[in-house]
């Protein structure tokens, strides 16, 4: 009895000794996994913040973050995002001095403000920081990577949709737009400008009769809406380049039973824009491949540290989403898997 005893114990004591033996190489196996997933370098990517406008659902920014995740996995990267707690382009130029001042390899940010772009490309070079721009046109400066649409295929495409829209009657529209930089130039604006012009050119009687901009706080699209509407300006079309704003607009269509009268050509793939032009309020949308921005970010950002002549502009494709095209785009996203 008492040898069965010390078997049983020494046979207990085999197993312990075995499943600590494996526990130990699980462990050192987990910790050298870790260690070899050590991001090569860390950069800092300065994003809209979602929560300014409350129950929006921005598009770019969701889809942009996924692109660069993404990348950030390919590339060995770790990028952290920081988000822009305003529209004020002060909040801006601080998160990005914070960034390079807390030593991060690189930053990507939008901005039109150049004169805010140059002073930020000094502070960066003096700091051994790699900077990059996305969405932002309005560039003076010379070797900083940009990667984003075109403005003037942006403008292109508006002015096609909106001459579908109108039909057989001439196109008389509104435009809706951002407001530029106080101390940067017009260019991105005026791009996207000449482009629904060079398309309007074709068609005669289609003009842009009058044109806003959007102020920078929350509830400017409510303020340019009410503007638009008091205009004495003879309209049948509203051409929205504000992503954000878009829905916002909708909504005040159908409150104030104008659906069907005047036409809403919006921006951006947000979740209210796609269900609005379903339900046939907005007649369509210029979306960017957002995606793609955000992937190409990190990968320009990731060519620049190994020393590659990355060019200065790297151009990602545009969208057009009407209620004809509205299932192929949801199947697209849900085909490439890019987050929803």
């Amino acid at each position: 009895m008492t040898k069965t005893l010390w078997r049983l114990i020494g046979g207990m004591g085999i197993m312990i000794a075995v499943l600590y033996i494996q526990l130990f190489i699980s462990h050192s196996q987990v910790g050298e996994e870790v260690m070899n997933t050590t991001p090569d370098r860390h950069i800092q990517i300065v994003c809209p913040d979602d929560d300014i406008i409350p129950d929006v659902d921005t598009y770019f920014n969701r889809q942009f973050q996924a692109g660069a995740q993404a990348a950030a996995a390919q590339y060995n990267i770790f990028a952290e995002f920081i988000a822009r707690p305003s529209f004020d382009e002060t909040f801006l130029t601080e998160a990005v001095e914070k960034g390079i001042y807390a030593d991060v390899d690189g930053i990507a940010f939008s901005s039109d403000d150049s004169l805010a772009v140059g002073r930020l490309l000094t502070l960066a070079r003096a700091n051994n920081c790699e900077m990059l721009l996305y969405e932002s046109e309005n560039n003076q400066e010379s070797n900083i990577p940009l990667v984003g649409t075109n403005s003037y295929n942006v403008g292109i495409q508006a002015g096609l949709l909106a001459l579908e829209a109108a039909g057989q009657t001439p196109c008389k529209a509104v435009l809706i737009m951002d407001k530029s930089s106080a101390s940067g130039t017009t260019t991105y604006r005026n791009m996207k400008m000449q482009g629904i012009v060079g398309q309007f050119s074709n068609t005669a009687g289609a003009e842009i009769v009058e044109t806003f901009t959007l102020d920078s706080d929350m509830f400017a699209a409510e303020r340019v809406y009410n503007a638009v509407i008091s205009s004495q300006k003879n309209f049948n079309t509203i051409i929205c380049l504000h992503e954000s704003s878009t829905p916002i607009i909708a909504q005040r269509l159908i409150d104030n039973g104008l659906v069907g009268k005047i036409n809403l050509i919006g921006y951006g793939a947000q979740t209210q824009t796609l269900d609005y032009i379903g339900r046939g309020v907005v007649y369509g949308t210029i979306c960017p491949d957002a995606y793609a921005v955000g992937y190409n970010v990190v990968r320009l950002m990731a060519e620049r540290f190994g020393g590659v002549n990355v060019g200065d502009y790297a151009a990602t494709d545009l969208f057009t989403i009407t209620r004809d095209s509205l299932s192929s785009f949801y199947a697209m996203q849900e085909g490439e898997g890019n987050g929803s």
